[in-house]
């Protein structure tokens, strides 16, 4: 009996310590965001909106394009190149 109360205690004073804690974190948090004036800032620090808010000028698809030539020229070097190994090391 005397066990299962010091347990119960030990369990209500680890959890009052984990919320000062907490607590203490938060207000770590607020000042920090009130130095940097994150307020507005989602998770981890993004800006709402995602990337597209800080580059709004800027096109949104950066994929670049290549030519059907440019295709060409990279498959016939990548056929040569298997056709070198398989020449060294056999056709498996």
């Amino acid at each position: 009996m005397a066990d299962a109360r010091t347990r119960n205690q030990l369990f209500a004073l680890a959890r009052l310590g984990a919320e000062a804690r907490i607590a203490e974190l938060q207000a770590e948090i607020d000042s920090i965001r009130r130095t940097f004036g994150g307020a507005s800032r989602g998770r981890r620090g993004r800006q709402p909106g995602g990337a597209r808010s800080m580059d709004a000028g800027r096109s949104t698809s950066r994929r670049r394009k290549m030519s059907s030539e440019g295709r060409r020229k990279i498959s016939e070097a990548a056929k040569r190149r298997w056709a070198a190994y398989r020449a060294k090391h056999g056709k498996k």
